[in-house]
């Protein structure tokens, strides 16, 4: 059974690291899942602090609901009264808890204590800590991920510089990682480091 990962709002904000997660995703290296909840939370703030446009940021979301039909979590409204993390989040982990998830990925960390994790046998890591999770598990396949064409909201296709560059906002430690093997140039379609 493939690793199911519950991804947090404020991580699935980030255009390019939702974009990098989701081809992890694709090629199998984990089970993403959402709320309805956090898919609204997300559009809220595209739309509320990153200005994105309302129909783009409703086409983004659907966009990943027809990607991965059966990522969406339901039926956990009445476990969140029995969670005990952050109030704010309490959704978050009721739906993790439903959807029988190993992770809660989030760069909320405090909003998750342990202590409120493991009566469910889950772990929350930062995305920089899960990224470097799947570089480890399988950095060629990683590397072809990173090596398909990126594309960025506002223009056409990114180069690997550009998505390097764009990653580090969220995830600088996993791209001091990939910048380290050298994956090669954009040319070089193989996803093997040039070392």
């Amino acid at each position: 059974m493939t690793f199911r990962v519950l991804i947090d709002a404020c991580v699935l904000i980030n255009y390019p690291v939702t974009d990098s997660l989701l081809r992890f995703a694709e090629v199998g290296l984990y089970h993403p899942v959402w709320s309805s909840q956090i898919l609204d939370e997300v559009e809220r703030n595209l739309i509320a602090r990153l200005h994105v446009p309302e129909a783009k940021a409703r086409r983004r979301i659907a966009a990943m609901q027809a990607a991965f039909p059966a990522s969406e979590v339901t039926g956990y409204g009445g476990l969140i009264s029995a969670m005990s993390n952050d109030a704010k989040d309490r959704h978050v982990l009721a739906a993790a808890v439903r959807a029988q998830v190993d992770l809660i990925v989030t760069a909320n960390l405090n909003d998750f204590p342990l202590e409120a994790l493991q009566p469910y046998g889950i772990e929350a890591l930062h995305p920089d800590e899960f990224f470097l999770a799947q570089l480890t598990l399988d950095s060629m396949l990683v590397g072809r991920c990173l090596r398909e064409p990126h594309q960025a909201l506002k223009r056409p296709t990114m180069s690997l510089a550009e998505l390097y560059g764009a990653l580090r906002n969220g995830v600088p430690r996993f791209v001091a990682e990939v910048e380290a093997l050298d994956y090669g140039s954009d040319e070089d379609a193989t996803g093997a480091p040039a070392r």
